[in-house]
């Protein structure tokens, strides 16, 4: 089944196509070969996104950081993006950057995995902590067993 990059560049094309078509002439691009397919996908999600936000070039340019020239030179197929200024357009066109330019899908995703599993793994450690601190209040004679209940309710959440 087609992921969602594949779809982009389809629709991408289609637009591309349509303009060509209106203008009487293929257009023009200096992108690579490579780059030629991101373009492809980054005119699909600018164009899906345009369907449900009329945001302008100009707007977009200033949410994201960067000059309007340059996000027009981009959307024109003359100038690929930077890294970072891909995931912040893909984010802002609400779509994956893995999706516009698919070989940044392995470093994104995993690092966007690793930074889960941490954050899990350091909450799963502080509920231990926390579990440790109570059951030396309970051996002190506090009535805290309720509250060890919800601790070990918690952490089981915490694991996958």
């Amino acid at each position: 089944m087609p992921g969602q990059h594949h779809n982009l560049r389809s629709f991408g094309k289609a637009v591309i196509r349509a303009c060509e078509e209106i203008l009487e002439a293929p257009i023009d691009v200096a992108v690579t070969r490579g780059d030629r397919e991101t373009w492809e996908r980054l005119v699909g999600a600018w164009a899906l996104h345009q369907r449900s936000s009329r945001i302008t070039r100009c707007e977009a340019a200033k949410r994201i950081g960067i000059d309007r020239s340059n996000l027009t030179l981009a959307l024109n197929g003359k100038r690929p993006l930077t890294q970072s200024v891909l995931i912040s357009l893909a984010e802002l066109l609400k779509v994956q950057a893995y999706d516009i330019r698919p070989d940044l899908g392995a470093s994104y995703a995993h690092t966007k995995d690793r930074d889960v599993a941490k954050k899990l793994n350091s909450a799963s450690s502080q509920v231990l902590s926390l579990k440790g601190d109570v059951s030396r209040l309970i051996e002190e004679g506090y009535p805290l067993e309720g509250l060890l209940g919800r601790i070990d309710k918690i952490g089981g959440q915490l694991t996958p």
